[in-house]
């Protein structure tokens, strides 16, 4: 896999980072010592970079030597990564959307745009408890096929760009339970379809009567490779971070402060550049 596969397609699908033992007993932990269920938020529940920072069997899964072989192997050495863990869970989002969505204007189509999320999947993908992703093939891709745009696009392009979407295939990526999604911010998704009517609806998108062990469990990340739209991201983030909610979170905590030194020393030996959510000096895009 390669950035350039990530480009053409808009995601990768890494296995067998986790075993099914990892994972079943991930899941055993979130519910035990997050208490999720009796949470409320974002739909059903989110949970933050600041709580997921006290909780090491969570945070370690994203320093995991194989797995950031693998993103080496995809950014390449010294690539960028976010100080963003966010756990969502019950969390079905049944409308279309990119994760750059608030940048408006700021879609940038080039290779350089190459800010990703990286995206842990705690359950199989299921007909009716969803689980899993839907995407619009192409969709990260700019307007008439265009490999490369050096400018920012116009909000009038972006407008015309969400329409055309409308008329790109729909994918079902098929995820197992452990899988890891490689996701281009400017690819437009959702999650694929629960059934609200037959499990019932609680607070925007979680399903209300669902078992523990089909309760939806994702654990986020965000990765660059590039220096300047890793600054552009953060920078921006950092605006945003006054709304509240996830980015402000991540606003307050330092990593420096806040990780343990055998995760910093892990990040260092990895060559693991790590960005907290601040005002950065902005280089011209």
């Amino acid at each position: 896999m390669s950035l350039s596969y990530l480009s053409k397609d808009g995601y990768i699908i890494l296995k067998n980072i986790y075993n099914q033992e990892e994972i079943k007993a991930l899941r055993a932990y979130i519910f035990k010592e997050l208490k999720v269920k009796k949470r409320r938020g974002y739909g059903e529940t989110s949970i933050h970079t600041s709580e997921i920072l006290k909780h090491k069997k969570i945070y370690d899964l994203f320093f995991k030597k194989n797995l950031t072989d693998k993103l080496t192997k995809i950014f390449g050495r010294n690539f960028y990564a976010f100080n963003t863990i966010n756990l969502l869970v019950n969390s079905h989002t049944p409308f279309w959307h990119r994760d750059s969505q608030s940048q408006k204007e700021h879609y940038i189509f080039d290779e350089s745009y190459s800010v990703s999320k990286v995206i842990l999947y705690l359950q199989k993908n299921h007909n009716e408890y969803g689980g899993g992703l839907l995407i619009k093939e192409g969709s990260h891709k700019p307007l008439f096929g265009r490999s490369t745009l050096s400018k920012k696009i116009s909000s009038g392009s972006s407008r015309l760009q969400r329409i055309m979407n409308c008329f790109l295939r729909t994918k079902r990526v098929e995820i197992d339970i452990g899988d890891i999604v490689i996701m281009h911010a400017n690819l437009w998704h959702r999650a694929s379809p629960a059934n609200f009517k037959k499990f019932g609806l609680i607070k925007k998108f979680g399903l209300k009567n669902v078992n523990d062990d089909k309760y939806k469990l994702m654990i986020d990340w965000e990765v660059s490779k590039n220096h300047n739209t890793a600054i552009f991201y953060a920078n921006h983030q950092y605006q945003r971070a006054s709304e509240g909610g996830f980015f402000y979170d991540a606003s307050q905590v330092d990593y420096k402060k806040k990780y343990p030194h055998r995760i910093l020393n892990y990040i260092k030996k990895n060559n693991i550049l790590i960005l907290n959510i601040k005002r950065y000096k902005l280089e011209q895009l």
